[in-house]
């Protein structure tokens, strides 16, 4: 029966174990037992083989120690003998000696010597560490070179925004002004809430006008139409020229000039007031007084009511009273009558404001109860007759 390998004494050789170690058990393992002759002949030649040089690389695990030379094996070589246990540090600051950790402990020796950094990984912690550090000192400096860019950028540019923010300022200002009256002007707050007519008379009221222009109230100021305010007052004839005035905040104001009556003309079954255009005023049954009578040639629209018209209108206010009719056959053969019974040969209308200031005078030095004819066709030679 074959016995298992171990039982006979010749095991396998010790881990850690010198090559002069591991020959001798070798050595030990081949001797014959007792009893037992073996030839040199029938044993092969083992080959010489050089004991591998030791490594120079470091180790933190201290190689296993040497079994004790045995009498009967061969001498270790000069590397083995002098071969010392290196000492481990353990946690808490114990030094140990042992070539080889304690049978009960080996975990323990593992993860102390797993947790101890090695040189290496040491170099690598403070390599990572300056390199942060590094780029630390980057970072503030970039910052520190931005602000001061921008620091300068303000400090070459601040003329210039400066003005920039005096221009943004005055326009912005002006625009807040503007936008604030034009929306206040189209707002409720200014629409028409009163009508105030001024040179309203006799032939036009200023009631009359108010009711006409009624369709105004509660329109804003700036949007009332000035071709509707013509429209509504055309209905009066008397009204010559007429203007509005906006007043701030709901007044609108109307401006009025009648036309002036200077003269009545027969017609219609009665008497009609027209001015010096030839607008007719009013009618009214019977003549008018303080008005002189016109009879000219081709109506109102003719040439000979124009000249006569202007004649009127060119005499001073005491003349114009004390003439009772005016005639004109053509646009150059004006004749007036006067209170009085005197007669005034005209002529045309041309140089009636010398012609009336001639007449006056003539007038105050013979009066017309004394004369029967003033003619100043040619005023620089008035004949009285």
């Amino acid at each position: 029966m074959r016995r298992p390998q171990g039982f006979d004494g010749r095991g396998r050789a010790r881990p850690g174990a010198s090559p002069a170690a591991r020959g001798a058990e070798a050595g030990e393992a081949d001797a014959p037992a007792s009893g037992e002759v073996r030839t040199e002949a029938a044993r092969p030649a083992a080959p010489t083989r050089t004991p591998p040089a030791p490594s120079r690389v470091p180790s933190r695990v201290p190689p296993a120690a040497a079994d004790p030379p045995s009498s009967s094996s061969a001498p270790a070589p000069a590397d083995a003998q002098l071969t010392e246990p290196i000492p481990i540090v353990r946690p808490g600051g114990t030094t140990t000696d042992d070539a080889e950790p304690p049978d009960h402990e080996p975990s323990r020796f593992a993860a102390t010597i797993d947790a101890e950094p090695t040189t290496a990984e040491s170099a690598a912690g403070g390599g990572r560490l300056a390199g942060w550090r590094a780029k630390r000192e980057v970072r503030r400096a970039t910052r520190r070179r931005r602000r001061y860019e921008r620091a300068e950028m303000r400090r070459f540019t601040k003329r210039q925004r400066n003005r920039r923010i005096a221009w943004a300022v005055g326009i912005g200002s002006v625009l807040l002004v503007v936008g604030g009256l034009t929306a206040a002007a189209y707002s409720p707050l200014m629409a028409v809430q009163e009508i105030v007519v001024q040179g309203a008379g006799e032939r036009v009221t200023a009631d009359e006008v108010q009711v006409a222009l009624d369709a105004q109230r509660g329109t804003p100021l700036p949007l009332v139409d000035d071709r509707a305010v013509g429209e509504a007052l055309a209905e009066f004839s008397a009204i010559q020229t007429w203007a509005i005035e906006r007043r701030p905040p709901g007044t609108l104001v109307v401006r009025l000039v009648e036309r002036t009556p200077i003269a009545v003309v027969a017609g219609g079954g009665g008497f009609r007031v027209v001015d010096g255009a030839g607008i007719v005023l009013e009618e009214q049954p019977v003549r008018p007084e303080g008005l002189p009578l016109v009879d000219a040639e081709g109506g109102l629209a003719g040439d000979g009511f124009r000249s006569a018209s202007a004649v009127i209108r060119s005499l001073p206010d005491e003349l114009r009273s004390s003439v009772l009719s005016a005639s004109a056959t053509t646009a150059d053969d004006v004749r007036l009558e006067l209170a009085g019974g005197a007669s005034v040969v005209w002529g045309s209308a041309e140089e009636s404001v010398l012609k009336a200031a001639v007449l006056e005078a003539l007038v105050e030095a013979a009066p017309p109860s004394t004369v029967s004819r003033y003619d100043v066709s040619s005023p620089r030679s008035a004949v009285v007759g």
